[in-house]
C-alpha cells in the first residue's frame, strides 16, 4: 500500500510537495495543476483536491519567480473554466428529474399549486407577466 499512501499523500498535501515538484518537472507543472484544479471543480467525486490552497500555494510560488504567472493566470483559468462547464453537464444528464421522478412529480405539484392561487396558468405567465 505504499505506492497508494504516497499518491493520497500527494494528492491531499500539494502544496508541500510544489517546489520538488518544480524542480523536477519543469514545465510540465502547468499540466499536472491544470489537471488538479479541473478535477476539483470538474468531477463530481473530487471535492477533497486542494483547489484554493492550491492556487494561493501557486500564487506565492509565482511570485518568487518559480512560475510565470501569466502562464498559470491562463491554465489555472481554463481549468476552472473547463472544470466548470464538464461539472454543469454532468449535473444536467444525472440531474434531478433523473434521480427520483416521484420527487420531481411531487415538486411540481407543489409549486403548481402555488401558481394556480397566484391566477398564473405556468411559470412562463410568472416570468412575463408578474401576477
Amino acid at each position: 500500500m505504499p505506492p497508494l499512501t504516497n499518491i493520497l499523500d500527494l494528492v491531499l498535501h500539494v502544496d508541500r510537495f510544489l517546489v520538488p515538484l518544480l524542480e523536477q518537472y519543469g514545465g510540465w507543472t502547468y499540466l499536472l495543476m491544470f489537471l488538479v484544479i479541473f478535477a476539483e471543480t470538474g468531477l463530481v467525486v473530487t471535492p477533497f483536491l486542494p483547489g484554493d490552497s492550491l492556487i494561493f500555494a501557486l500564487a506565492a510560488l509565482a511570485a518568487k519567480g518559480g512560475l510565470d504567472i501569466a502562464v498559470l493566470w491562463v491554465v489555472l483559468t481554463m481549468a476552472g473554466v473547463a472544470g466548470n462547464t464538464v461539472n454543469y453537464l454532468i449535473g444536467f444528464r444525472i440531474g434531478f428529474g433523473n434521480v427520483n421522478f416521484s420527487v420531481n412529480m411531487i415538486w411540481r405539484r407543489i409549486n403548481g399549486v402555488k401558481l394556480h392561487r397566484l391566477g398564473c396558468r405556468s411559470i412562463n405567465d410568472v416570468v412575463i407577466c408578474p401576477c
